[in-house]
């Protein structure tokens, strides 16, 4: 069986045919669907000094591809005297409303209590976007550069998600379209190639059909001459049978023509060119072997034996 074979490929697409065998190189690109792995900073900031008049904003963070988000730093707010001085903190959309996560107040007098490590602190999965921002913003009363909150080791941090895809166009089998390294069955190439489990540098294998035509019908005309002595038959055979060899015989030597007549009510038998020819025998010989109906006056019968019976091997 001749068998075509597929390789898939990103980029280019070229065909290498050596024998039967064919090589195609192919492209997918299936759909996806996205799997979180382990855990990446999106943004840091090593320190930054947040003021009443100058808040503190990270600028645009992508963070599309990426779940479980969070943001953690640490802060030094003993500058709040904590006559209602605060720092809050949170998120937003690059220009849009803030999101606050928490509001700090600030204790009476410099105290370590105000030295700490916030986070990491859960973003919504509303933060999965492309253009996060994270803010500090401090108030203070009255209010003055001297209240100041110290940031430092600030982290957005995130799971990155993992293109997968999620095209699964295989079938049960078998089918005439297999990808060799997976087993799986498919009704074209193009489903083999944009399969979810066909990736790049994978065999796709389609058998080769080659129609062979059906042998046309043989029509066999058979005659049955008898001899009254076994000495008037030709022993030495017959290399080349004609329409006439019949008729040619009888004809060939005066014994013959007085010796040998056509025989009425005869028959034949015919099978594949696989089974035993029996150099003696009598009578019908049964399944597997064919009989043709009986020879007429004349000593003649026509067989036709269908092409689909044909040994064309």
């Amino acid at each position: 069986m001749n068998t075509n074979k597929f390789l898939k490929r990103q980029i280019s697409l070229q065909f290498l045919i050596v024998a039967t065998i064919v090589s195609l190189l192919l492209s997918a690109f299936p759909a996806a669907f996205f799997v979180a792995e382990a855990a990446t900073d999106l943004y840091t900031d090593p320190s930054a000094t947040v003021e009443t008049t100058v808040p503190y904003a990270s600028g645009a963070i992508n963070a599309v591809n990426f779940s479980n988000l969070s943001v953690s730093f640490s802060s030094d707010s003993t500058k709040l005297d904590g006559s209602g001085d605060s720092f809050s903190y949170g998120w937003r959309a690059v220009g849009g409303s803030n999101v606050e996560l928490a509001t700090v107040t600030g204790l009476v007098g410099e105290t370590l209590a105000e030295v700490q490590t916030l986070g990491p602190v859960s973003l919504p999965i509303e933060a999965q976007i492309s253009n996060l921002e994270i803010y500090i913003e401090v108030v203070a009363n009255p209010g003055g550069n001297s209240d100041q909150v110290l940031i430092t080791d600030l982290k957005v941090s995130g799971d990155p998600i993992q293109e997968v895809c999620t095209s699964q166009t295989n079938v049960v089998g078998p089918t005439d379209i297999k990808v060799v390294e997976t087993g799986e069955y498919f009704n074209s190439i193009e489903d083999a190639s944009a399969d979810c489990d066909t990736p790049a540098g994978y065999t796709i294998e389609q058998p080769k059909k080659i129609s062979v035509p059906v042998p046309a019908d043989a029509t066999i005309i058979a005659t049955k001459i008898v001899c009254d002595d076994e000495m008037l038959l030709p022993n030495d055979g017959y290399t080349t049978v004609t329409n006439t060899t019949a008729a040619d015989f009888l004809a060939s030597t005066p014994e013959r023509t007085a010796g040998c007549h056509l025989q009425a009510d005869w028959s034949f038998e015919w099978a594949l060119n696989s089974q035993d020819v029996q150099v003696d025998n009598a009578g019908a010989q049964g399944a597997p072997w064919t009989s043709s109906d009986l020879t007429n006056t004349l000593g003649v019968v026509t067989m036709v034996i269908p092409g689909s019976e044909l040994n064309v091997n």
